[in-house]
């Protein structure tokens, strides 16, 4: 394990715990939001259910593998529904788009009102009554600015340029790097029954493959853009004129998740760092299916184009 794959995991723990912790101190409000992001999770497991079920035969499944299958799916569940949860509240707060399309479908119950102890001060300080109860709630329909009707047109052209953009990049870097698969990586190939297909490269993909790299950027998008982009820009009073620190430092962190991968390792960085970057700013415009979108596209291109690109 290097030391970047070191961080990460670190990183991932120490924030896990801070997003629960979050959730439990805003639970009040949050739980608006757990109706949709349960179900942003449980696509997550239909995903993974769905792969088990085309691929079954290949990976011979018994009885011990399905039932740590049930318990890592559990367990993503509530991963996935926790993000989700924290990320939209955030988003709310912060007067962003979220997940347009999930949220217009399975929307959110009303803000809880505050409570009367917040709001009893003297009576000649009425009027600071009510500009504190409509600028200090930020889930108050009058102290969010929420984001304008998604122009669903845009948010796809956006995503499809990003993924190009993203490809485009790849290809010219690794054309100049020509990087091989890390010593770590092959070493795993070699003493596991993993293969390059099951890692989403192959030389002649398949629908299990492309089933795979789907499952990360989903996974990835909501996680990452949607959890901890939002969590750092809220909870680091960022606003939306300094989003774009919080958009770096998760790209960082996403380029750690890539780590010890590819020999040299700082290209596998090189990569991924600025694609992180497009993909924030992509989330801050149009949410997350956008970005769901530009990062299956991009992994999608990559498995057919990785073979060339990179010496297996």
């Amino acid at each position: 394990m290097t030391p970047f794959s070191c961080a990460y995991a670190v990183a991932m723990v120490a924030v896990l715990i801070l997003f629960f912790v979050y959730f439990i101190r805003n639970r009040a409000e949050i739980r608006r939001f757990t109706r949709a992001s349960f179900v942003l999770g449980a696509v997550a497991v239909l995903i993974d259910m769905a792969y088990l079920g085309w691929a079954g035969d290949s990976l011979q499944l018994n009885q011990d593998f399905l039932v740590q299958v049930f318990v890592i799916d559990l367990m993503l569940l509530a991963k996935i529904t926790l993000f989700a949860a924290v990320g939209i509240y955030c988003c709310k707060a912060l007067g962003l788009p979220s997940a347009p399309l999930v949220l217009g479908v399975f929307r959110p119950g009303p803000a809880q009102a505050p409570a009367a102890e917040e709001l009893a001060v003297e009576a000649t300080d009425e009027f600071a009554v009510h500009e504190i109860a409509l600028t200090d709630d930020p889930l108050n329909a009058d102290a969010v600015v929420e984001p304008k009707q998604q122009n669903w047109g845009a948010a796809v052209a956006w995503a499809l340029a990003v993924a190009t953009g993203g490809v485009a990049f790849s290809y010219l870097l690794f054309a100049l790097t020509k990087p091989a698969l890390s010593e770590m990586l092959q070493e795993l190939l070699e003493t596991s029954e993993a293969s390059l297909n099951q890692l989403g490269i192959a030389m002649n993909p398949t629908f299990e493959s492309i089933m795979i790299v789907c499952a990360f950027a989903y996974g990835e998008e909501i996680l990452f853009r949607l959890g901890i982009q939002n969590y750092l820009a809220k909870t680091m009073d960022l606003g939306r004129s300094r989003y774009w620190i919080s958009i770096c430092i998760t790209a960082a962190i996403w380029s750690l998740a890539h780590a010890n991968t590819l020999d040299p390792e700082w290209v596998k960085f090189a990569q991924i760092l600025p694609i992180g970057v497009a993909l924030g700013y992509l989330f801050r415009r149009f949410g997350l299916e956008a970005c769901i979108l530009a990062h299956g596209a991009f992994n999608v291109a990559m498995v057919f184009l990785a073979p060339y690109m990179i010496d297996a």
